[in-house]
């Protein structure tokens, strides 16, 4: 079952967000930081969303993907290219 978790804290905050996915479930769960939080279950209507939460599960979000190219080579511009790139390809109709 694949689970993706993040985590926020500043001066104010300290929160988690996650969402796993379990057969044509999934299950969002938030709340501070140390808690059980809330939780959320909902059926997915159909396969092809039950594939597109994978897909984002296993290849990350929007800002996974422009943190590794940050990563890789410290570039701004190479994060806006990034962004350029998937924004176009989202765009395109399949």
């Amino acid at each position: 079952m694949p689970t993706r978790h993040l985590e926020y804290k500043d001066a104010k905050s300290d929160k988690f967000w996650e969402i796993s996915l379990d057969g044509p479930r999934f299950t969002v769960r938030w709340g501070r930081r140390g808690s059980a939080g809330q939780s959320k279950t909902k059926e997915l209507g159909s396969e092809d969303a039950l594939d597109g939460i994978r897909d984002i599960l296993s290849g990350g979000n929007g800002a996974d993907r422009q943190l590794r190219v940050f990563n890789a080579n410290r570039d701004l511009t190479e994060v806006v290219r990034e962004i350029a790139d998937a924004t176009e390809a989202a765009a395109v109709p399949a």
